[in-house]
């Protein structure tokens, strides 16, 4: 017999998101959060002793990154769908967090109904996708030539290109991946290389370009 009460994990990094998240699902029907913690790696620790039934990650989380967590908990934790939240409604993002391992991608502007939808679909064993995004990519919001620029770039250097191009500073970046400063610049220039851009504006203009960034951005 199927449960009638969803465990929710949320994963966000921002104590007042996080606590925010948890205060919205706690009263909902149906949900029960039974954790909320910072990283993908806390996240790690907690399925591996209580794995809960869905788990709601932020895309921009630290650590490992949404991409790359996705991918090591789609291995390591088959029967635990994922969710992640993100602002990113056109590609290729959310195609990128999907074809990793993700069970849903829902949007963080979007209503608290379509939220519980995506709970309870993935829940069901069910994929979701938000309306927005599969909107977009329907109409393909991304281009071929787009998905093959950045085909080049592992899942670490997308979590940075996107921090640099918000306006991080090399100092934040390192503090929020638990890098040294040194790292974050290496992986800097790997992008410059990759993307076949000379610096942080050309960086930036790229990622507007293909709506890697949320529209406030």
């Amino acid at each position: 017999m199927r449960k009638s009460i969803v465990d929710v994990l949320i994963v966000d990094d921002y104590e007042l998101t996080r606590s925010g998240m948890v205060s919205l699902l706690a009263t909902t029907p149906g949900i029960a959060v039974v954790g909320a913690v910072s990283c993908s790696e806390q996240a790690g620790r907690f399925c591996r002793d209580a794995p809960p039934d869905v788990i709601l990650m932020d895309a921009n989380i630290a650590g490992m990154g949404a991409l790359e967590a996705t991918r090591n908990f789609s291995d390591r934790f088959t029967d635990v769908p994922l969710i992640i939240l993100g602002v990113y409604d056109h590609q290729p993002y959310p195609g990128l967090v999907l074809e990793a391992g993700a069970r849903g991608y829902a949007l963080k502007n979007g209503s608290l109904a379509q939220l519980l939808d995506a709970i309870q679909s993935v829940a069901k064993g069910q994929r979701y996708v938000a309306p927005l995004v599969a909107q977009n990519m329907i109409f393909g919001a991304a281009t071929d030539s787009t998905a093959s620029l950045l085909e080049r770039i592992s899942p670490r250097e997308m979590q940075i290109l996107l921090m640099v191009a918000q306006g991080e500073a090399n100092g934040q970046i390192a503090a929020r991946l638990n890098l040294s400063p040194k790292t974050v610049s290496t992986y800097r220039y790997r992008l410059y290389d990759k993307l076949e851009v000379r610096n942080d504006v050309e960086l930036t203009r790229l990622a507007l370009r293909y709506n890697l960034l949320p529209e406030e951005a």
